[in-house]
């Protein structure tokens, strides 16, 4: 598999260690970077998909959202999901939840049920790397889904069409894999599929037990057949491998790396642990061209920054900050999900994102913590400091004299709010808000 022939030198230098933590996480602080520079290219990936016991503050959080499953609002389950990320010993397992929770996009908007929400991330966040035969299988008899895409509402007498459309569209095969034959009867082999009290039921009676036609097989088909079906197609490996390039590695990715991944998603009978360690470890990933090529979303930048200054603000204050750009948890904007890399920035959602900087550089130079020291030194040792901690490579050298000007010209009794506003401009800078 030569596109992701592994990189041949397995050490990392700082900038490789960064990258590396940005797309299988949120960013890291300075001494998770160096630890994985010891530990090298492959144990260092490795570690990745081993999943660690969390610590007792991510434990606590977990028992103390159960508390707000029962109410009608979803902020206190978006703002348990954004923390924990941030805490977490298991970045990638959450990260890939996230590119889930965004492939199967289900909104609590029509749903209404925190709980149901709750528990289709627990489903994502089971086994994120597992079967996808399994896992698009327990998606599409999940209670969530089934209010989503309306499939409590398809019986033989009315096949209602949204529930197979979208297993095909958005789930499995992309637009123009399927024919509109292929919905109608596919949509039949689902009808019986309901909710029942908030769990799922398969009711005979309702179910049209005739012969269907899907993908030119023939017979008495049940939705686990179509299932089957769609993962069957060759469109499916490839569908995904795009969408898992996109997400991880660079919004354009070249026609030869889906092919190679989707060959490696094959072999992998549809598993994606294997696959994505030879995506990680691969001499491409590191490239030139797929540094700082990803917008970061709006949770990627909020739990990457609040991992990165170990932040310790309100988190209901994040998850409005992710909202006002545009990524609200358990609230995506459609089926398709949140489309993301360019679509993240524009006049409002630029908005949001200076706030975040603004905040993050108040605490910064307030208060008692570790990170008030960033202000010592003269104008060029603060302004390289602070660049070093928050950004991976190298800041053009016209910005970097603009900052150390401005904090040059500071008054001695100011120099904290100067200092804060140097932080603030390196957060803003495109070098911070790509990965």
């Amino acid at each position: 598999m030569t596109f992701f022939s592994p990189k041949k030198n397995h050490d990392l230098t700082r900038e490789e260690a960064a990258h590396l933590t940005r797309r299988c996480g949120f960013g890291a602080t300075s001494n998770d970077i160096e630890r994985l520079q010891k530990l090298g290219l492959n144990l260092g990936v490795q570690q990745y998909f081993e999943r660690q016991s969390e610590p007792h503050n991510v434990q606590h959080l977990d028992q103390g959202v159960t508390h707000y499953l029962g109410t009608d609002n979803i902020e206190p389950l978006a703002s348990w999901w954004l923390l924990r990320m941030a805490l977490t010993t298991n970045p990638l397992f959450e990260k890939m939840s996230l590119f889930w929770h965004g492939h199967f996009a289900t909104s609590n908007r029509k749903i209404q049920s925190p709980r149901l929400m709750y528990q289709q991330i627990g489903l994502f966040r089971g086994d994120p790397f597992g079967s996808f035969q399994t896992l698009i299988h327990q998606i599409s008899t999940d209670p969530a889904m089934i209010y989503w895409l309306d499939n409590n509402s398809n019986t033989k007498e009315q096949p209602n069409e949204n529930f197979a459309r979208e297993v095909m569209e958005l789930f499995s095969l992309g637009i123009g894999n399927y024919t509109e034959k292929d919905i109608q009867e596919a949509a039949r082999a689902f009808t019986g599929w309901f909710v029942h009290e908030k769990k799922f039921r398969f009711s005979e009676r309702a179910h049209d037990p005739r012969n269907k036609t899907v993908f030119g097989h023939k017979g008495p088909w049940k939705g686990e057949d179509i299932i089957q079906f769609c993962v069957e197609q060759p469109a499916s490996k490839r569908f995904l491998a795009k969408k898992l390039l996109k997400f991880f590695v660079h919004p354009e990715p070249p026609k030869e790396a889906i092919e190679a991944l989707a060959t490696l998603i094959e072999q992998a009978n549809f598993s994606f642990t294997e696959p994505l360690k030879a995506v990680f470890q691969s001499e491409w990933f590191f490239g030139e061209e797929n540094r700082n090529a990803l917008i970061r979303s709006p949770v990627d930048l909020i739990v990457g920054t609040i991992r990165l200054f170990e932040y310790q603000g309100d988190i209901h204050q994040a998850e409005q900050l992710a909202t006002s750009m545009g990524q609200s948890l358990f609230r995506p904007p459609n089926v398709k999900g949140w489309d993301g890399n360019r679509i993240w920035i524009n006049a409002a959602t630029l908005l949001g994102r200076q706030h975040l900087a603004h905040h993050v550089s108040q605490y910064v130079v307030s208060g008692e913590n570790k990170f008030k020291s960033w202000g010592n030194g003269s104008p060029e040792e603060v302004v390289e400091r602070i660049c070093a901690k928050c950004v991976t490579g190298p800041v053009p050298e016209p910005i970097l004299k603009k900052l150390i000007d401005y904090l040059a010209t500071a008054p001695e009794e100011s120099r904290f709010s100067y200092v804060a506003g140097i932080i603030e401009a390196v957060l803003m800078l495109p070098e911070y808000q790509t990965a």
